[in-house]
């Protein structure tokens, strides 16, 4: 199935996540939307890719903030990485399936438990 781009930006991709996104730590922090990039355009010729990658984010954050970014920089594709800081988070670790004690009470699922 392949569905219309609309007004949309054909050729751009939105990187989506937390600090992997970002870069934090990777070579020269740039992460992995330059290479991604890189072999985008080799592929199709054209291809921009907008990092809209945040330190520190977890999923509940990724879920507030991701509709006003795909409003601002309209991409035809979004890759979305998220759930690093949720499961590096020791509530997580020990305590599966969890909700990360971060998240805004009114945010939690019926029944999760509170930290």
């Amino acid at each position: 199935m392949t569905l219309p781009v609309g007004a949309n930006l054909p050729h751009r991709y939105m990187a989506f996540g937390d600090s992997i996104t970002e870069g934090e730590g990777s070579t020269g922090d740039l992460g992995y939307h330059v290479p991604l990039e890189q072999r985008l355009r080799a592929h199709f010729g054209q291809a921009e890719i907008v990092n809209e990658g945040l330190s520190g984010a977890f999923s509940y954050d990724g879920a507030n903030r991701i509709a006003g970014r795909l409003g601002r920089r309209m991409p035809a594709y979004t890759l979305v990485l998220l759930g690093t800081n949720d499961w590096n988070d020791l509530e997580c670790r020990f305590d599966f399936p969890c909700y990360t004690h971060r998240q805004p009470p009114h945010d939690r699922p019926r029944g999760a438990r509170r930290a």
